[in-house]
């Protein structure tokens, strides 16, 4: 599996429950809350370790978002 990232047109306060969908569904142990708790950023990092090696930091900017969006 390997992403082809993907642009989401979502309000700024919805990307943070959209993703934490995203990584329950790619197999995460993430419950959409809406905020980056520390299962989230954990998920993300893993997610990042994965899809982005060159960048592992649990943040949830773009190109994660993209990443993320063309893997699920």
């Amino acid at each position: 599996i390997w992403p082809h990232p993907s642009g989401l047109d979502l309000p700024d306060d919805e990307y943070v429950a959209h993703a934490q969908q995203q990584l329950a569904v790619f197999g995460y142990n993430v419950q959409a809350s809406g905020f980056i708790d520390a299962a989230t950023r954990a998920a993300l990092m893993a997610f990042q370790r994965r899809f982005r090696p060159h960048q592992i930091d649990g943040v949830l900017d773009e190109e994660t978002r993209k990443l993320l969006a063309g893997v699920t």
